[in-house]
């Protein structure tokens, strides 16, 4: 499969972190704000529409290293122990130490057929810059259906084909706190309504990122 060069990935992702800076607030849920891009005639990023959501968490309660640990390395693995409805994960293809491929199998209540997410996985993280670390973890859909990739398709989970963006940013903030921006956008295919998966999109990340790292709550 055709990949992007991981210079170019990154610098996407820079920019989709600095867009989501302008989106318009949505509620909030919890410690957790969320925000919402434009239509995606009006936006930059057209052809998506793009949930993100923004939680501060105190270093005494989280480190950074044992976030980056979670959700940096080895991030599909990390999922699939907290989240039931992932039933099976699979690497197609480890590329480099920051970049593998991963089929993600994930059960469905009837009468709904399972989905299968595949993905490129791209992590960069920044150590010990005079303004603190961040981490920056990206995701984006790989298509094994041409000729050259039989081999690596052969190795994907079957099932209806979902299709899934997104972007995690880490960052240190004055030595004391830790900003966790998660950005995404996805169509689980089949007869799911887009729009569905759009209106609920803030309240699933925000349950995913609960059952992985159930952070305490402060008045």
């Amino acid at each position: 499969t055709d990949i992007p060069e991981e210079e170019t990935l990154i610098t996407d992702a820079q920019l989709l972190l600095e867009d989501s800076l302008t989106w318009r607030e949505g509620k909030v849920i919890g410690n957790v704000r969320t925000f919402h891009s434009p239509r995606s005639d009006e936006s930059p990023h057209s052809g998506e529409h793009w949930t993100c959501v923004v939680s501060e968490h105190k270093k005494q309660d989280i480190s950074f290293k044992n976030l980056w640990e979670k959700v940096g390395r080895n991030k599909a693995l990390n999922q699939k122990r907290f989240i039931p409805e992932i039933a099976k994960v699979t690497r197609i293809k480890y590329i480099s130490d920051s970049q593998s491929i991963w089929s993600m199998l994930y059960t469905c209540p009837p009468p709904l057929s399972p989905r299968v997410f595949t993905v490129l996985q791209v992590v960069r993280l920044i150590d010990y810059p005079a303004n603190g670390r961040t981490g920056l973890i990206m995701t984006i859909p790989v298509d094994l259906s041409s000729n050259s990739n039989r081999t690596l398709a052969e190795l994907e989970e079957k099932g209806v084909k979902g299709r899934y963006v997104s972007v995690e940013h880490i960052k240190e903030l004055n030595g004391s706190v830790i900003e966790w921006r998660r950005i995404a956008s996805g169509d689980p295919g089949g007869l799911i309504p887009r729009f569905y998966v759009e209106r609920t999109m803030a309240e699933k990340m925000i349950e995913v990122s609960n059952i992985m790292y159930p952070f305490p709550t402060y008045d």
